[in-house]
């Protein structure tokens, strides 16, 4: 079976129709300053944190976890979203489209979600919403990641949604001694709408 024909069965098991930014079990909303906290008890387990910023381990106090909420609405490049569950509105996650390339219709995505509430489905479903959002809403083209080799839960994740591994940044992180690679994986709009076909909402007005 083509590979495309594997992931689109993959997708169809996996989500029924969500709404924009609306899914079955979260939502995609804005950041609040009060959220604050909450980012920082994220900040303060290791692994959320190496798994997603090449940066070193440097503690995030409230005062500076504000400030940085409150820059990401001032630049037209870049699209942020709290990601937060259905039942009780709690912040579970974070998801970006950054270095936004509007002449080029392309796109960076970044996603991270609380250690205390991984293995529930949320960030699976925040990357099918974050990428409709993006080729609906933003009318993107493509849509690209980056993902740590270590971190093979989530490229996992990625390869099942329909990421494709496009490079290789050889031994571009060391951690504890040891050097690992930068996976480049990319999405294109035909390719994720296709792999969709029979789940994707019918046209407006019909």
């Amino acid at each position: 079976m083509p590979e495309q024909e594997r992931v689109q069965e993959r997708v169809q098991e996996q989500i029924s129709y969500m709404g924009v930014l609306t899914g079955e079990k979260v939502r995609l909303s804005g950041m609040r300053p009060d959220d604050a906290p909450t980012f920082m008890k994220f900040f303060e387990n290791e692994d959320y944190a190496r798994y997603l910023s090449v940066g070193p381990i440097v503690p995030e106090s409230e005062k500076e976890l504000r400030e940085w909420i409150d820059e990401q609405y001032k630049s037209n490049k870049s699209c942020n979203f709290a990601v937060r569950k259905l039942d009780d509105n709690a912040l579970v996650g974070h998801v970006v489209l950054m270095d936004i390339q509007w002449t080029h219709r392309a796109s960076t995505l970044a996603i991270a979600i609380g250690k205390e509430h991984q293995g529930n489905g949320y960030g699976r479903e925040t990357m099918e919403l974050v990428l409709r959002f993006a080729f609906h809403e933003f009318n993107m083209f493509r849509v690209q990641l980056y993902v740590f080799s270590y971190n093979t839960s989530a490229i996992a994740l990625y390869e099942s949604i329909g990421f494709v591994r496009e490079g290789n940044l050889r031994q571009t992180l060391q951690r504890d001694g040891r050097r690992y690679d930068v996976y480049v994986y990319g999405i294109l709009s035909d390719e994720w709408a296709e792999a969709r076909k029979d789940v994707l909402p019918p046209p407006l007005g019909s």
